[in-house]
């Protein structure tokens, strides 16, 4: 028996499709449905909205639509009954006075329940989108709460925002579900200062390609005031905001968190930022908020040239980003630029950076850590720069500036362009920043035309920068030298290992107690390691020479009144000579002067400060006669061959001269008479 219940009521019986329990299988085809948890066990179903308000529905509680307007989007959409009026677009009323608001389903709002039409479209050459514009049916769906995306291509044009707690727009994947904007504006998607567990997942967002960036057009503000129009300037919580597999293509900034705190996420994509390079500029990512972590940025710029790729700002502390591609990026394509109170512990942990700084970088490195106001940031891990391949990239390649304790990954340079904003051709420059934890830097073939090839190029510069320890340093190719230390006293590098054509490996300038483990060189070079202004204590443990310098082992110009060594250098440590009158003893430990008569030797040129050479002669006397050419410590001595027979001598006339301090003439032996 059917009950008065049962049956539909009034003129418009044709409008409905189906029953609940009597239409079994066919009811709500398509939609969410939530009413299986009401106490309600019937539903009535209707075509469409018109359809509906034509019903009595005095008795039924839950009614199915099937599209929001008539000819619009199928969408099978559950209505609730409601004791007023709702507030928004998702409601009818029908022909009894009753009124209905929809109900979500599990993931939100599906955003065709209140009249949006996947019909858009988008010329790629013209940057034009056509379509139903459908601002209203997602900005209602946010106000209400999660707004869904399905599949298909949806046209905007105006602001989406949203200030309610665990809203957001979830959509179908990021190669599915696309949001479409050829409409100019400073914001795309905005959520409220203070709105906490927003989630955006699962979408494309599709720009105008305004290039010059002047009208802003940021796709995400994480901090967006009340008025829709200005910025958060106070650090705030938006703890549960959770951004993933989400792409931006068109827009001027992908992701701007303006001083929110503890946004997460996991994959976030951005494409052709633009051409801006001043502010407001064209970005992956700018945070001025702390506790960023991010899983995965890919900023690509193929026919524009952006900004930053990712951007520390103002007062960011602890963000991190895990991995990082960045292409075409041209003013540094990971920045770190602190005011006061930030820029602690902010990094990234793994990058590949290519195609940036293609114009030299406007003074800028590919990654650079620096301070608004050249203030010092004395803190513990004040910078991590993770493992980073740089590829076909211009300029520096790092810049640290004032920043305590900085860490380094490994860091590897292919295919340098050879253009530079300055005549510093650094590679890894730590400036001002003590204590670093130093790179591993590997600077292979790619530079220039083929190979790395700028005579004044050099590897890793730490300058003003005590304490500093790490590497090790590999360069291959033409350059001026590996590792330079200025001013860093107590800096250690484990490896510098050099082929190619070079003047140095490592350089030694106004550093005290600096050192290099073992340096190794190959190919074509001036001298292993170069001391320089007022370096004392410094020191390489080892040297191995593959091939042969071109000067000497050494050179030591320092104006210290202090050692500096060369330990241990195998291959040098015996010099077999018969030249003369000169003989370059540069970082000789002895020298076996192989002359069959007597022969008189005037100048030894490559003598060093801190440098003892041992003479040893062998088959017949050798006469120094005011000797010049260094200051050093020189040791004379006949016995190489003990029997009474077979030793010959020095003959000692005249004196030893030296140009700076520390020369000690030291008879090991009397010379044989």
């Amino acid at each position: 028996m059917i009950s008065r219940r049962n049956m539909l009521v009034g003129t418009a019986t044709a409008a409905v499709l189906a029953t609940t329990h009597q239409a079994g299988a066919q009811e709500n085809t398509g939609a969410e449905d939530p009413a299986c948890s009401l106490d309600c066990p019937f539903r009535v179903r209707a075509e469409s909205r018109a359809a509906a308000a034509l019903l009595d529905l005095s008795t039924v509680d839950i009614v199915v639509i099937d599209r929001f307007d008539t000819g619009g989007d199928v969408c099978a959409t559950l209505y609730k009954k409601v004791s007023a009026e709702p507030s928004h677009i998702g409601k009818f009323q029908s022909a009894d006075g009753s009124w209905f608001e929809v109900l979500p389903g599990p993931s939100g709002y599906d955003i065709r329940s209140f009249g949006a039409v996947a019909d858009a479209t988008y010329n790629p050459t013209t940057h034009v989108v056509t379509g139903t514009d459908s601002t209203l049916a997602i900005n209602t769906a946010l106000a209400l709460g999660k707004a869904v995306v399905p599949a298909g291509a949806f046209r905007y044009t105006g602001l989406l925002h949203t200030s309610l707690e665990g809203g957001g727009i979830v959509g179908a994947g990021s190669r599915s579900s696309f949001l479409m904007c050829d409409t100019s504006m400073e914001f795309h998607i905005g959520v409220l200062t203070g709105t906490t567990g927003t989630h955006f997942v699962g979408f494309q967002v599709i720009g105008p390609h305004i290039f010059d960036g002047d009208d802003g057009n940021r796709c995400f503000i994480i901090g967006l005031e009340p008025d829709l129009t200005s910025i958060a300037n106070t650090l705030w919580n938006a703890e549960g905001t959770w951004i993933d597999d989400v792409m931006t293509q068109g827009l001027c900034v992908g992701l701007q968190i303006s001083w929110a705190e503890n946004v997460m996420g996991g994959t976030l994509e951005v494409y052709e930022a633009g051409d801006a390079r001043a502010e407001p500029g064209s970005y992956g990512i700018t945070t001025s908020g702390s506790g960023l972590r991010l899983e995965r940025l890919i900023a690509k710029n193929t026919l524009t040239v952006g900004r930053h790729a990712l951007y520390y700002t103002g007062p960011a502390n602890n963000n991190f980003v895990e991995y990082v591609y960045a292409e075409g990026w041209s003013l540094a394509a990971i920045q770190n630029r602190a005011r006061a109170g930030g820029g602690t512990r902010n990094g990234y942990g793994r990058a590949i950076l290519v195609g940036c700084n293609a114009d030299g970088g406007w003074n800028s490195a590919v990654v650079n850590f620096g301070t608004v106001d050249d203030a010092f940031l004395d803190s513990t891990r004040s910078s991590l720069i993770g493992d980073t391949t740089f590829i076909g990239c211009s300029g520096r390649m790092v810049q640290i500036r004032k920043y305590a304790a900085p860490q380094y990954g490994r860091m590897e340079v292919v295919g340098h362009t050879g253009i530079w904003p300055d005549a510093n051709h650094y590679l890894i420059y730590n400036i001002d920043s003590p204590r670093a934890q130093l790179p591993e830097l590997v600077a292979i073939e790619g530079f220039g035309a083929e190979e790395l090839n700028d005579p004044t190029l050099r590897g890793l510069v730490v300058h003003n920068s005590p304490k500093s320890s790490g590497g090790p340093v590999r360069m291959n190719g033409v350059f001026e030298r590996a590792v330079d230390m200025i001013s860093s006293s107590g800096t250690i590098v484990p490896l510098v290992y050099c082929d190619g054509t070079y003047q140095q490996a490592v350089n030694f300038n106004n550093t005290e107690g600096g050192a290099v483990d073992s340096v190794v060189c190959d190919g074509t070079y001036a001298v292993a390691a170069r001391f320089s202004a007022a370096s004392n204590f410094c020191r390489v443990d080892a040297v191995t020479t593959l091939a042969l310098p071109t000067s000497g082992l050494v050179t030591d110009g320092s104006s210290g009144t202090r050692r500096n060594l060369v330990m241990r250098a195998p291959g040098y440590d015996v010099l077999e000579t018969s030249a003369a009158p000169s003989i370059n003893v540069a970082g000789y430990r002895s020298v076996r002067v192989t002359h069959d008569t007597a022969t008189d030797v005037t100048n030894l040129p490559g003598i060093q400060n801190g440098q003892r050479v041992r003479f040893i002669a062998m088959n017949g006397n050798t006469t120094f006669i005011d000797s010049a050419g260094g200051a050093g410590s020189i040791e004379f001595s006949n016995n190489t061959d003990r029997t009474p027979a077979a030793r010959k001598g020095f003959i000692l006339d005249g004196f030893v001269t030296g140009s700076g301090p520390g020369v000690v003439v030291t008879a090991i032996e009397a010379a044989a008479s």
